[in-house]
């Protein structure tokens, strides 16, 4: 029985996590996928979603320092929490475009590519065009969405990446993701400002816009 127990613990409890992450992924890109239809702008969606989930976290930093030692919060760190910011809206303004031009289907095709992506990243620092070199002719938009999913996904690995160099560094989760989330809302903020110039863009109903943004608050 005991054995029983620590194989469903070690096995099997992790596959069922990865397999719901996943399916919570597909519900909701297809859940921002009907937004957009409905005319919301992904720029929108990346602002309010991550102010959202920063506002949550705001007490995180003051909690950290609390439970445990942590190194002091120095200019270098912050400077890469800055960049890991960076990299994250990047990739989140590529990915929900690419989903906004195309479908969750052809994103979530080419999330199968990360691995492949993080590991050759990791060790080379560059990558292979062939890996992905797929697209549907009967649809230009697919195509332009394919790119911008490609790219989105080029810079996950990245963001692993600089991730884990911050952990190393600054062992807090919580203060990080906080920071992030911030870096994020406020980059996407300032592209949105550029490319939204239509206020009523900014204005969230109680419909579909608002349900996709409070689900797909990150934290």
């Amino acid at each position: 029985m005991v054995w029983r127990w620590r194989y469903c613990y070690k096995d099997v409890l992790p596959f069922s996590a990865m397999v719901t992450m996943e399916c919570l992924n597909v519900g909701l890109n297809t859940l921002f996928k009907a937004a957009t239809l409905q005319g919301m702008s992904n720029y929108v969606f990346i602002v309010y979603a991550y102010a959202i989930a920063a506002l949550v976290l705001l007490p995180a930093p003051f909690f950290s320092y609390r439970s445990r030692v942590l190194p002091p919060l120095s200019f270098p760190i912050i400077c890469k929490i800055g960049l890991l910011g960076l990299i994250g809206s990047s990739s989140q303004i590529m990915g929900y475009t690419g989903i906004k031009y195309s479908s969750p289907t052809l994103a979530s095709a080419i999330s199968n590519l990360t691995p492949a992506f993080t590991f050759i990243l990791a060790i080379i620092f560059s990558w292979d065009w062939q890996l992905y070199s797929f697209w549907s002719e009967s649809n230009p938009n697919w195509v332009l969405g394919g790119v911008f999913l490609t790219a989105e996904y080029i810079l996950v690995p990245l963001w692993y990446i600089v991730q884990t160099q911050i952990m190393k560094e600054y062992p807090a989760e919580l203060t990080v993701v906080f920071f992030y989330n911030l870096c994020v809302s406020f980059v996407a903020a300032i592209v949105g400002l550029i490319t939204e110039r239509d206020a009523s863009a900014w204005r969230l109903k109680p419909d579909m816009a608002l349900a996709s943004v409070v689900c797909s608050v990150r934290n």
